[in-house]
């Protein structure tokens, strides 16, 4: 079997590296499983560390709408 190249990290690796994707040319995934779980760990952590922010805001645009309606 052909090796494929990540378009994340640029490496040529074995197909079993990749994960299945039905609707992508050849069935893999373009990125490895690597680098899937190095993406899927920093967006974690972005949704953390900005959580509280995004509640603040909706708590102040629920606010507003509320004094829209009045």
């Amino acid at each position: 079997m052909s090796r494929k190249i990540c378009i994340h990290c640029g490496k040529r690796k074995n197909p079993k590296s990749f994960a299945k994707h039905k609707n992508r040319t050849g069935g893999l995934d373009s990125r490895c499983k690597k680098c899937v779980k190095k993406h899927a760990k920093i967006r974690q952590g972005l949704h953390k560390k900005f959580q509280k922010k995004r509640q603040f805001v909706n708590v102040v645009n629920k606010f507003l709408k509320m004094a829209d309606g009045d």
